[in-house]
Protein backbone atom coordinates (compact mmCIF):
# COMPACT_ATOMS: atom_id res chain seq x y z
CA UNK A 1 0.00 0.00 0.00
CA UNK A 2 2.81 2.43 0.84
CA UNK A 3 4.30 1.80 -2.59
CA UNK A 4 1.12 3.12 -4.24
CA UNK A 5 1.35 6.37 -2.30
CA UNK A 6 5.07 6.61 -3.01
CA UNK A 7 4.62 6.34 -6.78
CA UNK A 8 1.57 8.61 -6.78
CA UNK A 9 3.59 11.21 -4.91
CA UNK A 10 6.48 10.84 -7.28
CA UNK A 11 4.47 11.37 -10.45
CA UNK A 12 1.97 13.89 -9.10
CA UNK A 13 4.81 16.25 -8.20
CA UNK A 14 5.92 16.18 -11.85
CA UNK A 15 2.41 17.12 -12.98
CA UNK A 16 2.21 19.81 -10.29
CA UNK A 17 5.47 21.33 -11.55
CA UNK A 18 4.26 21.20 -15.16
CA UNK A 19 1.02 22.95 -14.14
CA UNK A 20 2.94 25.56 -12.18
CA UNK A 21 5.25 26.27 -15.11
CA UNK A 22 2.22 26.58 -17.40
CA UNK A 23 0.46 28.96 -15.03
CA UNK A 24 3.55 31.17 -14.85
CA UNK A 25 4.36 31.20 -18.57
CA UNK A 26 0.98 31.19 -20.32
CA UNK A 27 0.57 34.20 -22.63
CA UNK A 28 -2.72 33.44 -24.35
CA UNK A 29 -6.16 33.19 -22.79
CA UNK A 30 -6.76 29.89 -21.00
CA UNK A 31 -9.23 28.55 -18.46
CA UNK A 32 -7.35 29.86 -15.42
CA UNK A 33 -9.85 28.37 -12.96
CA UNK A 34 -9.25 24.87 -14.30
CA UNK A 35 -5.47 25.39 -14.43
CA UNK A 36 -5.28 26.59 -10.82
CA UNK A 37 -7.62 23.83 -9.64
CA UNK A 38 -5.35 21.32 -11.40
CA UNK A 39 -2.31 22.87 -9.71
CA UNK A 40 -4.01 22.77 -6.31
CA UNK A 41 -5.20 19.20 -6.81
CA UNK A 42 -1.82 17.83 -7.91
CA UNK A 43 0.10 19.80 -5.29
CA UNK A 44 -2.17 18.81 -2.40
CA UNK A 45 -2.33 15.19 -3.55
CA UNK A 46 1.48 15.15 -3.60
CA UNK A 47 1.54 16.39 0.00
CA UNK A 48 -1.13 13.87 1.02
CA UNK A 49 0.63 10.95 -0.63
CA UNK A 50 4.00 11.88 0.89
CA UNK A 51 2.58 12.25 4.41
CA UNK A 52 0.46 9.12 4.08
CA UNK A 53 3.41 7.09 2.82
CA UNK A 54 5.50 8.22 5.77
CA UNK A 55 2.61 7.56 8.16
CA UNK A 56 2.11 4.02 6.82
CA UNK A 57 5.77 3.30 7.41
CA UNK A 58 5.44 4.62 10.97
CA UNK A 59 2.30 2.52 11.50
CA UNK A 60 4.26 -0.57 10.44
CA UNK A 61 6.76 0.16 13.19
CA UNK A 62 3.92 0.39 15.75
CA UNK A 63 1.83 -2.52 14.44
CA UNK A 64 1.12 -4.17 17.82
CA UNK A 65 -0.11 -0.89 19.39
CA UNK A 66 -3.72 -0.12 18.30
CA UNK A 67 -3.83 3.20 20.20
CA UNK A 68 -0.94 4.60 18.14
CA UNK A 69 -2.51 3.28 14.92
CA UNK A 70 -5.80 4.97 15.85
CA UNK A 71 -4.12 8.31 16.61
CA UNK A 72 -2.15 8.31 13.35
CA UNK A 73 -5.19 7.17 11.36
CA UNK A 74 -7.42 9.89 12.83
CA UNK A 75 -4.81 12.58 12.19
CA UNK A 76 -4.39 11.29 8.63
CA UNK A 77 -8.14 11.47 7.96
CA UNK A 78 -8.18 15.06 9.24
CA UNK A 79 -5.24 15.86 6.99
CA UNK A 80 -6.97 14.36 3.95
CA UNK A 81 -10.17 16.28 4.71
CA UNK A 82 -8.43 19.63 5.13
CA UNK A 83 -6.21 19.32 2.10
CA UNK A 84 -9.04 17.97 -0.04
CA UNK A 85 -11.10 21.05 0.83
CA UNK A 86 -8.05 23.22 0.16
CA UNK A 87 -7.85 21.96 -3.42
CA UNK A 88 -10.86 24.05 -4.42
CA UNK A 89 -10.47 27.40 -2.64
CA UNK A 90 -8.28 29.29 -5.12
CA UNK A 91 -10.26 31.05 -7.84
CA UNK A 92 -8.32 32.46 -10.78
CA UNK A 93 -9.37 34.40 -13.87
CA UNK A 94 -7.70 35.57 -17.04
CA UNK A 95 -6.75 39.25 -17.06
CA UNK A 96 -6.49 40.88 -20.49
CA UNK A 97 -4.66 43.80 -18.89
CA UNK A 98 -1.99 41.58 -17.29
CA UNK A 99 -2.00 39.06 -20.11
CA UNK A 100 -1.90 36.31 -17.50
CA UNK A 101 -3.93 34.39 -14.97
CA UNK A 102 -4.52 36.21 -11.70
CA UNK A 103 -5.88 34.91 -8.42
CA UNK A 104 -9.33 36.40 -7.92
CA UNK A 105 -10.17 34.95 -4.51
CA UNK A 106 -8.96 32.52 -1.88
CA UNK A 107 -9.48 31.68 1.76
CA UNK A 108 -6.26 32.59 3.56
CA UNK A 109 -7.48 31.20 6.89
CA UNK A 110 -7.99 27.72 5.42
CA UNK A 111 -4.61 27.96 3.71
CA UNK A 112 -2.95 28.73 7.07
CA UNK A 113 -4.78 25.85 8.72
CA UNK A 114 -3.56 23.55 5.93
CA UNK A 115 0.05 24.69 6.26
CA UNK A 116 0.19 24.37 10.04
CA UNK A 117 -1.79 21.11 10.18
CA UNK A 118 0.59 19.57 7.64
CA UNK A 119 3.61 20.72 9.66
CA UNK A 120 2.05 19.40 12.88
CA UNK A 121 1.03 16.08 11.34
CA UNK A 122 4.50 15.52 9.90
CA UNK A 123 6.02 16.38 13.28
CA UNK A 124 3.76 13.84 15.05
CA UNK A 125 4.82 11.22 12.49
CA UNK A 126 8.47 12.08 13.10
CA UNK A 127 8.06 11.77 16.89
CA UNK A 128 6.27 8.42 16.63
CA UNK A 129 8.93 7.18 14.20
CA UNK A 130 11.74 8.35 16.48
CA UNK A 131 10.22 6.67 19.54
CA UNK A 132 9.57 3.40 17.70
CA UNK A 133 13.04 3.34 16.19
CA UNK A 134 14.59 4.34 19.51
CA UNK A 135 12.90 1.37 21.21
CA UNK A 136 13.97 -0.89 18.37
CA UNK A 137 17.52 0.49 18.44
CA UNK A 138 17.83 -0.34 22.15
CA UNK A 139 16.93 -3.95 21.44
CA UNK A 140 19.08 -4.44 18.38
CA UNK A 141 21.00 -1.67 16.67
CA UNK A 142 20.61 -2.01 12.94
CA UNK A 143 21.51 0.11 9.98
CA UNK A 144 17.88 -0.04 8.86
CA UNK A 145 16.57 1.74 11.95
CA UNK A 146 19.16 4.50 11.58
CA UNK A 147 18.32 4.85 7.87
CA UNK A 148 14.56 5.04 8.59
CA UNK A 149 15.07 7.69 11.24
CA UNK A 150 17.37 9.79 9.03
CA UNK A 151 14.97 9.45 6.10
CA UNK A 152 12.05 10.59 8.26
CA UNK A 153 14.07 13.44 9.74
CA UNK A 154 15.13 14.70 6.32
CA UNK A 155 11.54 14.46 5.03
CA UNK A 156 10.27 16.39 8.05
CA UNK A 157 12.88 19.14 7.70
CA UNK A 158 12.21 19.59 3.98
CA UNK A 159 8.43 19.51 4.48
CA UNK A 160 8.58 21.88 7.44
CA UNK A 161 10.79 24.34 5.55
CA UNK A 162 8.61 24.25 2.44
CA UNK A 163 5.45 24.88 4.47
CA UNK A 164 6.94 27.55 6.73
CA UNK A 165 7.65 30.08 3.98
CA UNK A 166 4.10 30.29 2.53
CA UNK A 167 2.53 30.02 6.00
CA UNK A 168 4.53 32.99 7.30
CA UNK A 169 3.90 35.03 4.14
CA UNK A 170 0.18 34.26 4.41
CA UNK A 171 0.13 35.40 8.05
CA UNK A 172 2.00 38.64 7.26
CA UNK A 173 -1.00 39.82 5.23
CA UNK A 174 1.14 41.52 2.58
CA UNK A 175 -1.83 41.96 0.22
CA UNK A 176 -3.79 44.12 2.67
CA UNK A 177 -6.60 41.60 3.00
CA UNK A 178 -9.53 42.54 5.17
CA UNK A 179 -11.80 39.52 5.04
CA UNK A 180 -11.55 35.75 5.16
CA UNK A 181 -12.49 35.33 1.52
CA UNK A 182 -10.24 37.67 -0.40
CA UNK A 183 -11.34 39.30 -3.64
CA UNK A 184 -8.86 41.29 -5.62
CA UNK A 185 -8.54 42.23 -9.23
CA UNK A 186 -5.74 43.59 -11.34
CA UNK A 187 -5.67 47.35 -11.71
CA UNK A 188 -2.90 47.73 -14.30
Amino acid sequence: MATVFFFLCRYLIVWALIGLILSLTVTSKVNCGALYTFNSWTGNMTILCASTSLMLRTMALWRPKPAVLFILGALCLGHWGLLWRGMFIVKAVWSDVAGACIVDSTNHLLLNINFFYTMGFDFVILVFTAVALGNQYKRSASGLSVLLFQDGLVYFLVSFSCNTVPAVLNILNLNGRTSMSTKHGFSG
